[in-house]
């Protein structure tokens, strides 16, 4: 919820206490995913790259980690990783656009949710 707000301090210092205090929890992959949006919001993009990974080594189905790596590897200018992502995302939601990643991706801060969509842009998912 903080990095969905765009408290990326908290959000990375709590995603850091649950997987530190639950390293063999079942769902793991949730702070994972809290540590990508919020270093994704933070410009950490290295960052988002290594927590959306281990977010989808741990659930391979769910798309929002999914979304974010593809982002960061855009503004990373990783074209090429970022289309074999984007690839992955499309098997998984076929029909999936910029629009309705936004949409999943669930940010309220205006600002990240524009940095995300050019990000999705740029890393090759569809417009429409």
């Amino acid at each position: 919820m903080r990095a969905w707000k765009g408290d990326d301090a908290i959000a990375v210092e709590q995603a850091n206490r649950a997987l530190r205090l639950s390293p063999f929890d079942p769902q793991r992959n949730l702070p994972h995913v809290g540590l990508a949006y919020a270093h994704f919001a933070a410009g950490r993009f290295e960052e988002t790259v290594a927590a959306a990974s281990l977010a989808t080594q741990s659930n391979p189905r769910f798309i929002v980690p999914i979304i974010l790596h593809a982002a960061a590897l855009g503004c990373l200018d990783r074209s090429e990783d970022a289309k074999t992502v984007v690839q992955r995302l499309l098997e998984l939601q076929p029909g999936l656009t910029v629009g309705t990643a936004i949409l999943s991706a669930r940010y309220v801060n205006p600002e990240n949710i524009a940095a995300l969509a050019n990000a999705l842009r740029r890393a090759g998912l569809p417009e429409t």
